[in-house]
């Protein structure tokens, strides 16, 4: 499937409609860029592959890039957005960190304010993609509306550690209501130790 870009020097995010593909095991997903036109030099960037199923894709609440988005630590914790190391080589621009100080409260979190309310009448689950140092760490998240007198809160638990994996917070069972803060709390319950957590392209998704 061909699609053009439409933007230039940002992202944008792509959907290719594949429901007339044979039936087959597809192990290869292959990208052409300016495809037709002989190289010249040219430098592309993509990411963040999804499968949707129901012909409403997934939309990027939050990837922390240009505007940088504001973000409110609270519990003795801190935040902010930057780069992530692997170690092997790789970096990633622009992720949320947040430091779980030493004595941080066992409820330290981050509030992430929202530009516009979640569409939760569309989507009914928040994925986000988070970086722990340990496995099995509670990641707490949290919506609220405007005065935090309605919330719904869920809670995942890492299964790998220094590496990034997606966790799906399912927020079906949230109470009607205009949800304008998003909240996450890392290795929730537990006292700060200075543990690093990073979370990177928080997304609305069925």
């Amino acid at each position: 499937v061909d699609m053009n870009t439409t933007v230039s020097d940002a992202w944008e995010e792509i959907v290719y409609d594949f429901s007339g593909a044979p039936a087959a095991d597809y192990v290869n997903l292959v990208a052409f860029f300016d495809f037709g036109v002989v190289g010249d030099d040219s430098v592309y960037y993509f990411d963040d592959y999804q499968l949707t199923n129901n012909g409403t894709p997934p939309v990027v609440i939050e990837a922390f890039e240009a505007p940088v988005p504001t973000l409110l630590p609270f519990g003795n914790a801190s935040a902010e957005v930057s780069t992530l190391d692997d170690g092997a080589g790789n970096v990633t621009q622009n992720v949320a960190k947040f430091i779980k100080a030493a004595g941080a409260e066992t409820w330290a979190g981050v509030t992430l304010p929202l530009e516009a309310p979640l569409d939760l009448d569309t989507y009914s689950k928040i994925s986000v993609k988070t970086w722990s140092p340990k496995i099995d760490a509670v990641v707490k998240v949290k919506i609220e509306n405007a005065d935090a007198s309605i919330t719904w809160e869920i809670d995942m638990n890492t299964t790998i550690s220094d590496a990034w994996e997606e966790l799906v917070f399912d927020m079906s069972g949230a109470p009607t209501a205009d949800y304008v803060n998003l909240v996450v709390f890392f290795d929730f319950g537990i006292v700060g130790d200075d543990s690093v957590y990073y979370f990177d392209d928080y997304t609305l998704t069925d």
